[in-house]
């Protein structure tokens, strides 16, 4: 039996779904939970992870029982959770509202589903999602409070728009730049003609979610996050899904993104390829301008680059800088644990798309991942593409160090983005920023 001891905690536990939930306009969360565990997800999630703000009520705002202890299970334990929704109900006017049943009531065998469905046939909004954190991290955990949404939530539509796109991408604030992503995404796709459907974030709200059966197809963009939503959503109301496993990053990515999108839904190609050229032409333009930058020989600029990030991360910012600005890639961790059926079609990302094919590990402990990639360097100074947790040992490497993953304690991250022909330069400018205020 293998042991794995908790170290440089990343990923976090399911019960991170609260935000999920924070993160729709609108939508109210409900903690059937410790108020510990609550506040240190979003301590971890939100405050030291770009510092992104509360959302919709949640942070120290959230509703929650506060359960702190196994207690015998009777009448004072379901008190609380019917005394949390009551209070919701009464202070909020919202139009949605989310249980999410913790650690606890699940090891004690508490009904959360039928106190919720009491409420439920009085007509009040409420959903529940069993989010115990022992059952998995904060990736599977959203997947699983968005399953639910869909589920209890969402009902078949009077008709469908064919423009209509819903759009399923980042892991709303474990990914710091999850807004960002998804408003640049939805810029692209608005760009071909499409109307865009975002649940999360600044254009999101309980009638977004309502609006999914009237989508004539649903878009993920992310290597696995999404897909098994996409395949029920598929299941209940027959809409066609559609998986893009990258995020478009710089040109070549972004412009064959939007012609894939384009075959795929039928659009007009000429305007696709208007499109593309004039961005292009902007995108190129600008990398001109830093050539002599990028190809002037310095020994303290970065040579080999080693990721610590998710999945989709990992293999969208690869793809980027092997392929067109042509760093060699050293060993890229992927810390999400993805479903095993998934981890082969990840691999098969670098094999078909990425220049140079590196190593890709999935790893669950970073326990000594410094002497590894200390080991890898070749004498080549490095760039460490991770989280917070790896500044000191890019340091200690004599390399340098950007944060792109969670937890991110050291930047402040509002719509930042790395998508898209924009997005590209912006990393660009972030990745040599710092080498330059490093090595003077």
């Amino acid at each position: 039996m293998k042991t794995i001891i908790a170290n440089q905690v990343r990923t976090f536990c399911a019960l991170g779904a609260q935000q999920t939930v924070a993160a729709i306009d609108g939508a109210v969360p409900i903690l059937y939970a410790a108020r510990t565990c609550t506040y240190r997800l979003h301590q971890g999630m939100s405050e030291c992870n770009g510092h992104q703000g509360s959302g919709n009520l949640g942070g120290s705002s959230v509703i929650c029982t506060g359960m702190h202890n196994i207690p015998v299970p009777n009448n004072n334990t379901t008190d609380t959770l019917i005394n949390a929704i009551q209070t919701a109900i009464k202070i909020t006017d919202a139009e949605l509202y989310v249980v999410l049943s913790g650690c606890i009531p699940e090891l004690i065998g508490e009904d959360t589903g039928a106190i919720v469905a009491r409420y439920r046939s009085q007509g009040f909004p409420l959903v529940y999602a069993e989010m115990a954190g022992f059952r998995g991290n904060a990736y599977s955990g959203h997947e699983w409070v968005t399953k639910a949404i869909v589920k209890q939530y969402v009902t078949s539509p009077a008709r469908v728009n064919p423009r209509l796109v819903n759009l399923w991408a980042s892991v709303p604030y474990l990914d710091p730049f999850w807004s960002g992503n998804l408003n640049a995404l939805k810029y692209l796709l608005e760009q071909l003609g499409l109307q865009v459907n975002v649940m999360f974030g600044v254009y999101s709200s309980p009638g977004s979610w309502r609006k999914i059966p009237s989508a004539a197809v649903n878009l993920i963009v992310s290597s696995w996050v999404g897909l098994d939503v996409a395949q029920y959503l598929k299941s209940k109301f027959d809409t066609p899904y559609l998986h893009y496993p990258v995020l478009p990053i710089g040109a070549g990515e972004t412009s064959k993104f939007l012609r894939w999108i384009t075959d795929k839904l039928h659009l007009d190609r000429l305007k696709t390829s208007v499109l593309i050229a004039g961005q292009e032409k902007e995108f190129y333009d600008y990398l001109k301008r830093m050539a002599e930058f990028l190809v002037k020989y310095r020994r303290d600029f970065p040579e080999r680059f080693f990721m610590i990030a998710d999945s989709t991360y990992v293999s969208s910012v690869s793809r980027f800088l092997i392929n067109e600005i042509g760093l060699l890639p050293g060993c890229q961790y992927v810390i999400d644990d993805p479903p095993k059926c998934h981890q082969a079609g990840i691999i098969r990302q670098f094999e078909a798309d990425v220049g140079i094919v590196p190593e890709v590990v999935f790893i669950d402990d970073l326990f000594g991942i410094k002497g590894e990639i200390e080991k890898k360097l070749d004498g080549r100074v490095p760039l460490i593409l991770g989280s917070s947790w790896d500044a000191d040992m890019a340091g200690d490497l004599g390399g340098y160090y950007l944060g792109i993953s969670s937890p991110l304690t050291e930047r402040l991250v509002l719509n930042h983005t790395y998508v898209g022909y924009d997005g590209a330069l912006r990393l660009l400018e972030d990745i040599y920023g710092k080498a330059l205020e490093q090595c003077g």
